[in-house]
């Protein structure tokens, strides 16, 4: 079975070639071309994890299709109620932004029943910024951690938190960092799970805690929530081993002070308002609710806001999102998640057939009573057209994942329907510059939100189609250029990349200065010459757990030299993220790693030029490299990539990593972003040693510091790892998005398990050096000579 964007794309080239008469039977011929085994798409549930009980089991599927825009977590997980319940489903929403939470005061019934299902997603910018991914025997006691499980579990990491605080997570029980009145509900949840799955002889992995959202306690006092996904796996022993993911949740709000009539009178946090909807303050003042809430009754706002709850509102460019808004006396609060997904499921007729309640009240504004048996089109006015065309491309095949891309091409020619006005300037553009509709959900009130869709034909003994649905908030203010504080800033990209650009590979890159023996390294640290307020700040580049980097020039540098600066936050460095050198004293790892890469240079690493600090942060000043474009970027503006360029840019970045592990270095977090690309003469640098470390001879890493799409197995299993061989596994998974614009495994199951699935074979070396790369067996995994010396980087 092919994949769906393979379907698209013949479809596509035959239009070109045969004029755009290809017949249906050329077409399916065509596809039998294919071996199964290459192909790519996704599953939504398999039976090799086996059926709850009360469920209906649904077919595995060949393969699994990419992730769509607006949906960046590796994974998400659904969940279905028991047949006595009417039949729903639960949702999660993407990493770095908000987890529908309890704001209803509906606690989600702890009977409710897991199915693990994957949500697909396309090569994609993570944001993993509050993962804590932690790792644990059946003692829940803590064996293994994430770097970032410190910010989240133990605290913001102010100044004043102290080193052995920050060592306190390993060791610890899980439980300890769950609010006491909540550990007996939790533990009654997770063993109640257990004894389901034992009781269906369930074989394999267990999604024991999916989505639920509770409160903790972090190891400093303070209190938060967190939304939980917890799995039971077994190891090669035999042993239970427990992944636990705690993703913090976060939403948006504002406080107004309003008159009887609805009036606004003041607004208590004004920074707020400007954030989230980019009025200032003193323009709602004397201004009636419905410039914020369009869809209000002037004359009984108290009564239906009460009433209703849900709504769409505006900002003052006119980007529209759903709010929650709650009235007190004569305060308003009105409240926004950033991200609000679910799945929803309908039958051939467009039928809905089973919904979240909490999901389609944030989101549309209607209970899951209002919408049982009604059709999908009164929420997604475009699917009526978009099932059209999917059957009219014989498109709808059991299994096949129609992503988000693939939906809005298919609405290309819609003149059926006419949709609330969205604004012109609300398309987008493929990379040849069609453009291309937005999916439109519409509320209950008649606001239009823009959204990312997924559809499914489910196996099943009727025809049914499963809708995942997302909204961003963050897509949609980026599309009216309202950029505010949770925004986290992308690099502006002016120069669009071409065909050329792509194979000008033959220009070598200029390697950075080496010193002479005799030339001294020195630096603003020691000499306090320099401080921040030297360099004037251009923009910002992109921001993370442990800092921000900007580009900036130096003021009295005549040549005005654009260099970057990444900001190190001092509170936010581990324990073990320091050392002592006899020149530069007491620094975090990265700057001596740095410092030594300085004086044995190589020209696809990054370098840096000066470092100096305050009492805050360090700041790190590098070079910049071409226009500043990183290679996830590239990958986004390119289609397609030829093989000499694919392999002309990655041989470069496995140079860099040769050089580091023959310096007894390892990067730890190699991906397409952490690798900064020039156009002008085709040269790469692999960037950004926040997470690198010095190799000892027999010393083991115990935390996991990198980004989890490009997690080894073996960190993932709990074990301790020596850091090449999980450089190695990162490069595979590099190699393989540049190939193919997609990730090769979207969750931590499939990490552990799952077979490599390619989509097409670009040559048989790409494969060959891919597998060899992505081996799960660490004494079988090539190294990187042995990657540096094979025939495809060759030939």
């Amino acid at each position: 079975m092919p994949t769906a964007e393979g379907l698209i794309r013949f479809r596509e080239l035959h239009n070109q070639e045969l004029n755009q008469q290809v017949c249906t039977k050329e077409f399916q011929n065509e596809i039998t071309k294919f071996p199964q085994e290459s192909l790519h798409s996704f599953r939504f549930s398999s039976a090799r994890h086996g059926t709850l009980p009360g469920h209906r089991q649904i077919k595995p599927l060949l393969d699994r299709k990419p992730r769509t825009v607006g949906s960046p977590v590796p994974t998400c997980h659904f969940r279905k109620l028991s047949q006595s319940s009417p039949k729903s489903s639960c949702s999660t929403t993407s990493s770095s932004s908000t987890i529908i939470n309890t704001l209803l005061e509906e606690d989600e019934d702890a009977d409710e029943e897991d199915v693990d299902v994957h949500v697909p997603h396309l090569h994609n910018r993570l944001k993993q910024q509050h993962q804590a991914i932690l790792t644990t025997y059946d003692d829940w006691r803590i064996i293994l951690t994430n770097s970032l499980a410190q910010d989240v579990l133990v605290s913001h990491l102010h100044p004043q938190i102290n080193q052995q605080q920050q060592m306190l997570l390993v060791g610890k029980s899980v439980m300890d960092l769950i609010e006491p009145a909540y550990r007996n509900r939790l533990r009654s949840i997770i063993v109640k799970r257990r004894n389901e799955f034992i009781h269906a002889q369930y074989v394999g992995g267990m999604v024991l805690v999916c989505g639920n959202v509770i409160p903790i306690v972090k190891l400093d006092g303070t209190t938060s929530s967190c939304s939980l996904w917890l799995k039971e796996k077994l190891n090669e022993s035999g042993s239970s081993v427990f992944i636990w993911i705690f993703e913090e949740v976060y939403e948006s709000s504002i406080s107004l002070s309003v008159t009887n009539e609805g009036i606004i009178r003041s607004v208590v946090d004004e920074e707020s308002v400007t954030d989230l909807y980019d009025y200032n303050a003193k323009e709602l003042l004397g201004k009636s609710l419905t410039i914020l809430v369009p869809s209000l009754d002037k004359a009984d706002w108290k009564e239906e806001m009460s009433r209703l709850r849900f709504f769409g509102s505006a900002t003052k460019r006119g980007a529209q999102f759903p709010i929650i808004a709650r009235t007190e006396k004569n305060t308003v609060r009105i409240t926004s998640i950033p991200v609000i997904a679910g799945l929803m499921t309908v039958n051939k007729n467009g039928i809905i057939e089973g919904c979240n309640d909490i999901f389609v009240k944030y989101l549309f504004g209607f209970s899951q009573q209002d919408l049982l048996k009604k059709n999908i089109s009164l929420l997604l006015p475009q699917f009526t057209t978009l099932l059209y065309n999917l059957k009219r491309d014989d498109l709808l095949q059991p299994g096949l994942i129609m992503n988000n891309i693939i939906c809005r091409k298919l609405l290309i020619q819609d003149t059926h329907h006419t949709l609330p006005p969205l604004l012109n300037k609300r398309l987008t553009h493929t990379p040849n510059n069609q453009p291309l509709p937005v999916l439109t959900a519409i509320h209950r009130d008649g606001s239009p939100f823009e959204v990312q869709l997924q559809l499914k034909l489910v196996e099943s003994d009727e025809e049914e189609f499963a809708l995942w649905i997302s909204f961003d908030r963050e897509i949609v203010f980026n599309r009216f250029g309202h950029h505010h504080l949770l925004s986290t800033p992308q690099k502006l990209i002016k120069q669009q990349t071409t065909p050329a650009a792509a194979t000008a590979a033959n220009t070598k890159p200029t390697a950075p200065e080496k010193p002479t023996e005799k030339q001294e390294i020195n630096y603003s640290a020691q000499t306090n010459a320099t401080n921040i307020d030297d360099y004037t700040i251009l923009s910002s580049l992109g921001q993370g757990a442990y800092g921000l980097v900007k580009l900036a020039v130096k003021k009295n540098d005549p040549t005005q030299k654009k260099v970057v600066i990444k900001y190190v936050i001092k509170s936010r460095i581990l324990v073990d993220c320091w050392t002592r050198d006899r020149k530069l004293g007491t620094v975090p790892v990265e700057i001596h790693i740095l410092h030594s890469l300085r004086k044995t240079p190589h020209e696809n690493l990054g370098d840096m030029l000066d470092y100096f600090e305050d009492a805050d942060h360090y700041y790190i000043v590098m070079g910049l490299h071409g226009a500043g474009m990183d290679l996830f970027d590239y990958i986004e503006l390119n289609n397609h990539i030829e093989e000499p360029a694919i392999q002309h840019m990655f041989k470069q970045i496995a140079l860099g990593v040769r050089h580091l592990h023959d310096n007894k270095i390892v990067h730890r977090d190699i991906k397409d972003e952490n690798v900064v690309l020039d156009q002008s003469t085709g040269g790469l640098r692999l960037i950004d040693f926040g997470s690198a470390a010095y190799l000892k001879p027999g010393r083991k890493y115990e935390t996991f510091v990198g980004t989890l799409d490009y997690a080894a197995p073996e960190i993932l299993r709990g074990n301790t790892y020596s850091g090449k061989p999980q450089d190695v596994w990162a490069l595979g998974i590099l190699l393989f998005t540049l190939v193919y614009r997609e990730n090769p495994f979207y969750d931590i199951d499939e990490i552990m398990g799952r077979e490599l699935r390619i989509p097409f074979v670009l040559s048989e070396g790409s494969v060959d050096l891919i597998s060899k790369m992505l081996e799960r067996d660490v004494d079988k995994r090539v190294n990187i000579h042995q990657v540096l010396a094979h025939p495809w980087l060759n030939c």
